[in-house]
């Protein structure tokens, strides 16, 4: 909790004018972890190819600003949808939850311009689209725009049941889904069918259903060995010498190869001549792709898919997310492709995995989100609350760097071509690890989580300036704090759990009334001095003002195609081989002649695939 005020997790889920939001889930915990698996494999990679053993560092801090790291770009040219979010409900008019007329919520999640149309098709409000009001929507609409676009899809959606809506939103493929609570998970079946979940036994909860492991590694025969391309030069990082051909878009596959990028790979990103669908979100999409080159292929075209076969037979690695059979249809599947390069390690990010009702339809982190009951366990006032953190989408970009890198490891160990596979439902079940346990006992009730925090020992107080959230659950530290806020008695009176419990609201309004009457820097002072967990509450680009991301090297600065920014550097540490963050994102196309006469396209050829429209 310290570590996501202190990070922005909950000052931006407030938005930027308004409170902060506590969110019950330990969302730096899991990214540290995720963060640290990933980094353990490089330095696996390193060893085998170099010999080299080295300490490994990631972090806390890391892991809450890498869950992050699309909204901690800031820049004269980056609009910040942060700032602009300040509805609990959602982010945008529609990627918001909504009311339905029989009380049930509907997540609606059109990420796109594309999705933004088929729902107007769908709604039957054809004008929608043309009203000058909603140019830019979904992402770039004008901020004052937005509550009169919201009113009127509100007005629509109260018009049916949840049902309804699913069905025939769903039949004209717009994003979308019910907002479940995590029981009702555990019945759906895209949870069942697609093996996110599985049966076990523990010694004392007894039989239990949890996480199945996110990640599946299937390894292929293996083939005669070659020369590793990994490097041993330890001169940028790990990876060095990795070659990636990246097909993947949007968040959960851009970041993971991005940060394969970060830890010495060359990714080369492949996009259509559209672009990645989500360029227009042009400073996050700068954190997602970071450290890439960028080359425009066409893979309709034959000549296309042609230059995607050469870049491959030069590659150690592939990654793609897209729709199931999308791939098999533009001839970039794992079946096509290993035929070209047999110890390929194929990366594929899905959806919703596996089999099930839901494998085959559009995926977006809110639907994860609602799905998983991420959303209904923040529940206050009987409300779901949207998280503004892409839980899924980040935990899926961790964990799939982590399969890319055990990958790896087994390509130049043994020589083994592998199959690695995760997908945002997998990813939105391990960031709740802990919470989506069913077993015997009964769960605890969501609804004793309020909008500040859980108890009044581990909770947001209000300053005479800001917010300061409070950890100080055990005996001693709860003791220190109420003596660091001049309330000795209090310390005394409630010195153990049981008793703190019974008289929560009355420990609540005695830090409360004392933590008002201070500044938030005299009152952090106060208690950090008296030993107790503590931090203001921060929004995340103030992580660039922040003395010890800077140190880390975890606030950079860089120039990019959009101009400058400010963003977030590589979140992991290694003591032999430096990672850093060496290139922008790339423009569209802005490396296809350069990249292209690497594997010995002569300029002519070039010139004439563009003039095809087979590259641009």
């Amino acid at each position: 909790g310290v570590i996501a005020a202190h990070a922005g997790i909950y000052g931006d889920q407030g938005g930027w004018d308004g409170p902060p939001v506590y969110v019950n889930l330990p969302i730096a915990s899991y990214g540290a972890a995720f963060l640290a698996a990933g980094a353990i494999g490089a330095a696996l990679c390193e060893r085998e190819t170099s010999g080299l053993g080295q300490q490994v560092e990631a972090s806390l801090y890391c892991g809450a600003l890498a869950m992050q790291a699309g909204t901690m770009v800031t820049g004269p040219n980056v609009r910040s949808w942060v700032r602009e979010a300040t509805d609990q409900m959602g982010v945008n008019p529609v990627y918001q939850i909504y009311e339905c007329a029989d009380g049930e919520w509907l997540m609606i999640t059109c990420g796109t311009d594309t999705f933004w149309n088929k729902l107007c098709i769908a709604l039957e409000q054809f004008d929608w689209t043309e009203d000058p009001r909603f140019e830019g929507a979904p992402w770039n609409m004008e901020p004052a725009q937005r509550p009169a676009l919201r009113s009127l899809v509100a007005g629509v959606i109260s018009t049916g049941t949840g049902r309804h809506w699913v069905r025939v939103l769903s039949e004209h493929d717009v994003p979308c889904d019910l907002v479940r609570s995590r029981p009702q998970f555990f019945e759906h079946p895209q949870a069942t069918e697609s093996g996110v979940l599985e049966r076990g036994n523990d010694d004392v909860l007894g039989p239990v259903t949890w996480m199945a492991p996110p990640l599946r590694v299937s390894p292929m025969p293996a083939v005669p060995p070659r020369a590793s391309a990994l490097s041993s030069s330890g001169s940028r990082g790990p990876l060095s010498g990795a070659r990636v051909v990246d097909l993947t878009g949007y968040i959960a596959g851009s970041y993971a190869t991005s940060l394969l990028a970060d830890l010495g790979a060359e990714v080369i990103k492949v996009e259509s001549p559209a672009g990645d669908g989500f360029r227009v979100i042009g400073g996050s999409f700068q954190a997602w792709n970071r450290g890439k080159r960028g080359i425009v292929v066409d893979l309709r075209r034959p000549e296309g898919r042609g230059v995607v076969y050469d870049l491959v037979r030069g590659a150690d690695l592939v990654a793609e997310n897209f729709r199931p059979g999308a791939a098999a249809r533009l001839g970039v599947d794992e079946h096509t492709l290993r035929a070209l390069r047999p110890g390929l390690v194929y990366l594929s990010v899905s959806g919703y995995g596996g089999p099930g009702p839901l494998a085959g339809e559009p995926a977006f982190d809110p639907l994860i989100q609602a799905l998983t009951g991420a959303m209904s366990a923040q529940v206050t006032d009987g409300r779901p609350i949207f998280l503004k953190v892409a839980i899924a989408d980040y935990a899926a970009s961790m964990l799939a760097c982590f399969g890319a890198v055990s990958g790896l490891f087994a390509q130049v160990r043994e020589g083994w071509g592998s199959r690695v596979e995760t997908s945002l439902l997998a990813a939105g079940v391990a960031v709740q690890a802990a919470e989506l346990v069913r077993s015997a006992q009964p769960p605890v009730d969501a609804r004793r989580w309020g909008q500040l925090g859980v108890t009044a020992t581990r909770r947001l107080y209000a300053t005479r300036d800001g917010y300061v959230y409070l950890s100080c659950s055990e005996d001693e530290q709860f003791a220190a704090a109420a003596h660091a806020l001049g309330l000795p008695d209090l310390g005394g009176r409630y010195s153990g759990a049981a008793a703190r419990a019974a008289a929560d609201s009355d420990v609540a309004r005695a830090f409360g009334a004392a933590l008002a009457r201070l500044d938030t820097s005299l009152a952090v002072a106060r208690l950090r001095s008296a030993h107790v967990m503590c931090a203001e509450s921060r929004h995340i680009m103030d992580a660039h003002d922040e003395p010890q991301a800077v140190a880390c090297g975890l606030s950079v600065a860089a120039e990019t195609p959009i101009g400058p920014v400010m963003q977030m550097g590589p979140p992991f540490n290694f003591s032999l081989t430096p990672v850093a963050a060496r290139r922008p994102a790339p423009g569209l196309g802005e490396h296809t002649s350069e990249v292209l006469g690497e594997i010995g396209y002569a300029p002519e050829r070039v010139a004439r695939l563009r003039a095809d429209g087979a590259v641009a």
